[in-house]
């Protein structure tokens, strides 16, 4: 709800713990549609109807475990709602009339090209992944990029910010239930894989789980510098605690390159802030419920340490993927090979781990379907939002742009080695950096 952040996040936890208590896990597929239809209701009069939709999409999205899809093409309930919503956008959007004469001009031709191409000469499978590529992830990131600036013109950032964060302190404290249920041998109520001690709150495994409560954590943080009330300092043991438990080695990732981040474009304005001292107050306060959770310790640092030292089946999966997926681009690094996917021979057999145009590194992804040029072009654009952004926070110290180049970089990051970029939060995120750095509507970028 927006205007209400904590009543939303105590609503919600509250309706699930009682409903899952009293009647299972499959309960939340009710309760996650009702809670979406409540969204559009209540918001509708203050922003309208169709950017209430967006709200309710956004929140539909953290409920990704595979009871949550449909078929064997894997449908989510929210792509009912974003299919009307992006006709009403592209009927009122002026993108296709009038584009920018820059780079992005370029690469947009370019890339709609060679999907025009692809959808004549890729397998079925292969055409299948391009519509939907084009509906629910590009479509999904344009809906709701237009919709977050048009909520933006109504109420300003800080009200949609903390509609971003009542939604990762929700998915946050779930995971912590999830853990102590585990603990005392009541998980399969709260949990899908409860058999899985480590928290995933409603997405598919724990890796979501984790990286959701980064970006959780990044929003709090902007709403603190732009605002300056403590309570959103508040949240962050919250949020780290969770990302502590998930032992989740991308977040951690995340978590390093935003201080390192934040560090290089202090620099960059010869004023360096330290991040604020109960950040590392609670990595202790962390390691202390660990520690309390007994038996469970010794696991959580094995599992640590195996992940830190990419020992782990995973990590040697991830590695053996990107050989194989570099000597594939080789093969043909300026046609590429399309969005074709045949999991007999792009799955790496030992860890699962998928390659080719399914690869969880979003380079060799973009590499494979449409060569070294796709990538060239993909780079170009990355960097030249990343100095855009820095070059108006030095000139004006404009946080948007600040938190457009943290929340980017954090994506990157996790998009290296997990399939973020492939993921429907994801493309949640991916809505949020450009509203950082565009918050005007009606602007293209």
């Amino acid at each position: 709800m927006l205007g209400r952040p904590y009543l939303f996040t105590f609503l919600n936890f509250a309706i699930f713990a009682i409903g899952l208590f009293l009647t299972g896990f499959q309960t939340s597929i009710i309760l996650s549609a009702c809670m979406g239809i409540f969204i559009i209701l209540y918001n509708r009069k203050k922003i309208g109807g169709w950017d209430s939709i967006a709200l309710a999409i956004v929140y539909l999205m953290i409920f990704d475990a595979d009871i949550y899809s449909y078929t064997t093409f894997k449908f989510r309930v929210w792509y009912l709602l974003l299919l009307p919503l992006l006709v009403h956008h592209l009927q009122r959007h002026h993108f296709f009339r009038k584009l920018p004469k820059n780079g992005y001009t370029f690469a947009f031709f370019f890339f709609g090209i060679c999907i025009l191409l692809r959808l004549i000469t890729d397998p079925l499978d292969g055409k299948l992944s391009i519509l939907k590529y084009l509906l629910f992830s590009l479509g999904a990131i344009f809906v709701l990029k237009e919709s977050f600036r048009s909520i933006v013109k109504t109420t300003g950032m800080k009200p949609l910010v903390d509609y971003f964060i009542s939604l990762a302190l929700f998915v946050g404290v779930w995971g912590i239930l999830q853990f102590g249920a585990n603990l005392s041998g009541i998980g399969a109520a709260f949990q899908a894989d409860y058999f899985n001690f480590r928290p995933s709150a409603f997405f598919s495994e724990t890796t979501w789980y984790a990286e959701y409560l980064v970006f959780g954590l990044l929003f709090a943080y902007y709403n603190f510098q732009a605002t300056h009330q403590k309570t959103y300092i508040l949240f962050l043991p919250l949020f780290l605690v969770g990302i502590v438990l998930s032992v989740t080695r991308n977040a951690f990732l995340a978590l390093a390159m935003w201080c390192m981040t934040t560090f290089f474009l202090g620099l960059l304005r010869t004023k360096i802030k330290p991040l604020h001292p109960l950040l590392f107050i609670t990595a202790g306060l962390a390691v202390g419920i660990i520690i309390y959770s007994s038996s469970y310790f010794d696991s959580l640092v094995d599992l640590l340490w195996q992940k830190l030292s990419l020992m782990d089946d995973s990590a040697q999966g991830r590695i053996e993927a990107i050989q194989v997926s570099i000597g594939r681009i080789a093969d043909r690094p300026i046609l590429g090979h399309g969005f074709g996917f045949n999991p007999a021979t792009d799955t790496i057999a030992d860890s699962g781990t998928s390659i080719g145009a399914k690869h969880a590194n979003l380079f060799l992804m973009i590499a494979y379907i449409f060569g070294l040029p796709g990538l060239l072009l993909l780079l170009y654009l990355i960097a030249d939002m990343i100095l855009k952004q820095s070059n108006r926070w030095i000139k004006s110290q404009n946080l948007e742009s600040k938190y457009a180049v943290i929340l980017l970089i954090a994506y990157l990051s996790i998009s290296m080695f997990a399939p973020l970029h492939q993921f429907p939060c994801g493309m949640f995120i991916m809505a949020a950096i450009l509203l950082f750095a565009n918050p005007k509507p009606n602007n293209i970028i």
